[in-house]
């Protein structure tokens, strides 16, 4: 005698949510047992409408810096980039790109509910070197991953809007070496430094080392060119006697 038995059911899920199944088995109307699968079902809203904005910046951002080190370490004002999930369900993580090569991972307990079916999350990111970038974002959920590209392009300029002289001096034998470095904050960066005894030089690199055998008194400066363009100068360092 077959004992087995089995029974079909269908059922047609309206909303997203994972769903537990319940069988319960019974013998002329007695309960003979039941069984509990938890997370037996998981039904996912595909996600759609993903929009990708840039909060409140400049039509152009300048690169500043700060010393550490002894080096520039380059930054702009930060940027806040806002991303919108218009809809979808059981989102895993995102990914934003900011298009400097750099990313951020935001998990979904990060993001906030924009509306009933909406989600939204705001990153702050800071550029270090000047170009034009073009964030994008990938969302994730277990149906499916998509893409998004802002609108907008992110101009950091390439020239620079401070530089700072330094001073560093060190003794050598039968005379004295005076080194000066410029920090400044661009691209393709070009040094012009005036020395006291008229003469001019043009390095790429931000340090110049220079020495006289006779007593100089006399005044450095140095101005920055990016890509050919006179940027500014620094009013010069007075020359030790």
């Amino acid at each position: 005698e077959n004992l087995n038995t089995g029974v079909w059911s269908h059922h047609v899920y309206h909303r997203a949510g994972t769903y537990d199944l319940t069988v319960a088995a019974d013998c002329q109307g007695e309960a003979i047992g039941s069984k509990t699968i938890r997370d037996a079902f998981m039904v996912v809203k595909p996600i759609t409408g993903i929009y990708i904005s840039v909060l409140g910046m400049d039509e152009e951002l300048a690169l500043k810096f700060s010393i550490r080190n002894n080096s520039a370490v380059c930054s702009t004002s930060p940027v806040v980039l806002s991303v919108t999930v218009e809809e979808g369900s059981h989102l895993q993580e995102m990914r934003l790109h900011f298009g400097d090569r750099n990313s951020t991972i935001v998990k979904h307990k990060n993001f906030t509910i924009a509306s009933p079916l909406a989600w939204n999350v705001q990153v702050v990111h800071q550029y270090s070197s000047p170009g034009k970038f073009r964030p994008w974002v990938e969302v994730t959920n277990p149906l499916h991953t998509r893409r998004s590209l802002t609108k907008t392009q992110i101009r950091v300029s390439d020239e620079p809007t401070q530089i700072v002289l330094e001073q560093r001096r060190y003794l050598m034998a039968m005379e004295e070496e005076v080194t000066f470095v410029a920090y400044a904050c661009g691209g393709h960066l070009v040094y012009n430094w005036t020395l006291p005894d008229g003469k001019n030089i043009t390095t790429v690199d931000n340090a110049l080392s220079w020495s006289s055998e006779e007593v100089m008194d006399g005044m450095v400066g140095v101005s920055v060119h990016s890509r050919h363009l006179l940027s500014q100068e620094k009013p010069n360092k007075q020359w030790p006697k």
